[in-house]
């Protein structure tokens, strides 16, 4: 009898502890969902603040580019000098702005990924005013595009569909 009190026992223990197991790993897939929704959220509100801290100040960026563009009517070089040096001066703001954004505490299994990302932008808008040869922003353009290939990595890794920086931007 004791024999019999004991394995009905054992096998009680054994399948409580299997349960619990079960239970504990049905719960985890749903507290993955809700971070992983959650890192989904943080990251495009991170864009969003990002992109936004960008487009308050870049008018100036544009109105160089657009005037340096025109063929009918063209600038004098003191126009241009004047609208680069005005351009100039406020990408060093836009760089140092974007720069100053923190990363999120949501985003912390992305936050090396994500500074690279800031530290490429601003760089990108610290070089915006050298100019190649044909009043273009090469040293701008490598390093957004290396920003843009980031963000990119990281929304691929948390299955969003990749935001468009230059898109966003202007």
């Amino acid at each position: 009898m004791k024999k019999v009190l004991f394995s009905i026992g054992a096998a009680s223990l054994i399948f409580t502890a299997a349960c619990s197991e079960e239970k504990a790993e049905n719960t985890e897939p749903e507290q993955e969902a809700i971070s992983q929704t959650d890192v989904k959220s943080a990251l495009m509100d991170f864009q969003m603040k990002l992109t936004n801290t960008i487009n308050k100040q870049d008018a100036a960026l544009y109105s160089f580019d657009a005037l340096v563009a025109k063929e009918e009517e063209p600038p004098t070089q003191e126009e241009v000098d004047e609208a680069k040096k005005h351009a100039t001066e406020t990408s060093v703001k836009i760089a140092e702005s974007v720069k100053d954004l923190k990363i999120p505490s949501d985003l912390k299994p992305f936050n090396e990924e994500l500074t690279e990302v800031v530290t490429e932008l601003s760089t990108a808008y610290k070089e915006w005013g050298t100019l190649g040869e044909e009043n273009d922003h090469p040293k701008y353009t490598e390093h957004f595009e290396n920003a843009q290939a980031s963000l990119t990595e990281i929304y691929e890794q948390v299955e969003l569909e990749p935001a468009d920086l230059a898109t966003e931007v202007k």
